[in-house]
């Protein structure tokens, strides 16, 4: 039935199955890897290390950056304090563990000090961030060489969309940083290093390849998406699968120096940690934490949920700590978090217009009136109330320092709900 079903496509559109297809078996489709700074990597590695009370002069024979001394270090220091741009960037990196990061700024500077025509963005920097401030690269022995070429055509693979783009997967992964660092996820929780690999790897692909569309749109249209993976978080699927496509290129094989097991571990936790970004998913992982932290608090009455994602408990801690970064930009200060209400709903319309060139009927507030006042108010008002209000009630009982996540999502809320009801009362 599935290869009847392909073949019925191909024949209305030779190229749109290939196209999907490819995407799947071929995820670099051909694009160039982005440009980046070698200087602003070398000083985000110095400082990590410095900050790890690390020795400099530690280098390894498959990484890209070479190991420094402390004045050369110093001497960089001196040399990307006067751009104008790269000392921007240096001020960035000072602030990745704040909650409020601005990922628009930085995307901006990112791009403008990669420099070229096709320069690396925010998921290549935050991502080698992360990975290098959490201790991976080494704890791993992951080939920084490898580490590079990857981010770097893992932001390729991300298309422009308003919404589901590069720099919303480089914003859940600041998201998840932050989750395990400042709001102390890793050490309250007991996730693994091999855990907190797995979210921050999750994180940075789960909208790998996103084609600007939802999952029902998928179904609805019966796109090969949905086809190949048989009507289940078709685009999930996808996402996942496209990143272990381009992994088995020895050149973005992130993980080949990882013992095997463990390596198999870390990719099936990517893989539900994806899944896990699908909101039919919702209600079930939520329930899935509530569950066990009540269980876990049972057992342990005075540990306040620290330590609940130890062992095999952790998988649920980390879906809901991956759902929570997927939706952080409602969490996020009123000027950040209005950027991204207009581009989902910019999106939504373009998804709208697709429906309607189908000749479907258009989804709910994905039509003309899409990007009108009381329609983004009763939308963006109804995902904070169903999704992102009671993922963040659960984990502020074991993440106290989410409170002011939870503050600045009540304050979102208000500011359409008043402005809904404003509207209201001027047609009176």
């Amino acid at each position: 039935l599935l290869i009847q079903t392909l073949a019925a496509q191909a024949v209305q559109d030779p190229h749109k199955i290939d196209k999907v297809v490819s995407r799947v078996t071929d995820p670099l489709q051909g694009k160039p890897r982005k440009a980046y700074h070698v200087d602003i990597l070398t000083y985000f590695k110095g400082q990590t290390v410095l900050e790890a009370g690390g020795s400099l002069s530690m280098g390894r024979p498959f990484d890209l950056i070479p190991a420094v001394t402390k004045e050369q270090l110093e001497a960089l220091n001196t040399k990307l304090s006067l751009d104008p741009i790269a000392s921007q960037m240096m001020r960035a990196y000072q602030l990745v563990e704040e909650w409020d990061f601005d990922i628009f700024r930085f995307d901006a500077l990112c791009k403008q000090v990669s420099g070229g025509s096709n320069p690396a963005g925010s998921l290549f920097y935050m991502g080698y961030i992360a990975i290098c401030r959490l201790g991976l690269l080494t704890k791993f022995n992951l080939s920084e060489m490898c580490l590079v070429s990857w981010l770097s055509m893992l932001e390729s693979g991300y298309d422009t969309w308003p919404f589901h783009n590069a720099m919303h997967a480089a914003d859940t992964v600041q998201a998840c940083y932050y989750f395990l660092s400042t709001a102390e996820g890793s050490k309250r929780l007991g996730l693994s290093d091999s855990d907190q690999l797995a979210l921050i790897l999750a994180a940075a692909t789960h909208d790998f390849g996103h084609p600007g569309t939802d999952n029902h749109f998928q179904l609805r249209t019966r796109t090969p998406v949905a086809c190949i993976y048989a009507d289940e978080s078709p685009l999930e699927q996808m996402h996942f699968a496209a990143v272990m496509e381009l992994m088995k290129l020895q050149r973005y094989n992130l993980l080949r120096m990882v013992e095997p097991s463990l390596r198999e571990c870390i990719e099936d936790t990517m893989g539900n940690l994806i899944l896990a970004t699908d909101l039919e998913r919702h209600d079930t992982i939520v329930a899935a934490f509530r569950l066990k932290l009540h269980e876990w608090t049972n057992t342990n009455p005075n540990t306040v949920g620290e330590g609940v994602g130890k062992g095999d408990d952790a998988l649920v801690v980390l879906c809901m700590l991956m759902k929570a970064a997927d939706v952080s930009c409602y969490a996020r200060r009123e000027d950040l978090y209005s950027q991204w209400a207009v581009r989902q709903q910019q999106e939504r319309q373009r998804q709208g217009q697709l429906e309607a060139a189908a000749g479907l009927p258009v989804t709910p507030m994905m039509g003309s009136n899409v990007m009108f006042h009381t329609t983004m108010a009763k939308l963006q008002i109804g995902l904070i109330n169903a999704c992102v209000i009671p993922i963040l009630a659960e984990l502020v009982e074991v993440l106290p320092k989410l409170r002011m996540c939870g503050e600045n999502v009540a304050k979102n809320r208000n500011r359409w709900a008043n402005a809904e009801e404003n509207e209201a009362l001027g047609r009176v």
